[in-house]
C-alpha cells in the first residue's frame, strides 16, 4: 500500500491575481528576450479569447518566431530570413 502526502503551501495572492502576474513576467520575458542584440523576434499574430470543443474556453494565441539571429553563422547563408521562422499556435 502507497502512502501519499500532500503539501499546501498558502500563497499571498488570489488565483486571478497569480494568473495576471504569471502573464506579466511572461509578456516581461518576452519583450527582454527580443530587445537582446541575438535575440529572436516574437510577431504575436492573433491574441483572443476562444471556446475549444475538446479543451473548453481558453486564449487562443498564434505567434510567429523569427530565429534567423539565433542560428549559427555557418547556417546563416544557407538558411533566408523568412524560412527561419517558427509558428507557435496554442489554445
Amino acid at each position: 500500500m502507497v502512502k501519499v502526502e500532500e503539501l499546501r503551501i498558502p500563497l499571498p495572492l488570489s488565483l486571478n491575481e497569480y494568473e495576471v502576474a504569471h502573464r506579466f513576467m511572461v509578456a516581461k520575458a518576452s519583450q527582454k528576450e527580443t530587445q537582446t542584440l541575438a535575440g529572436a523576434t516574437v510577431q504575436v499574430e492573433k491574441r483572443e479569447q476562444c471556446e475549444h470543443p475538446k479543451f473548453g474556453s481558453g486564449t487562443y494565441t498564434l505567434k510567429k518566431y523569427h530565429i534567423h539571429k539565433k542560428l549559427p553563422g555557418w547556417m546563416k547563408p544557407l538558411v533566408t530570413e523568412k524560412k527561419a521562422a517558427l509558428v507557435e499556435e496554442s489554445y
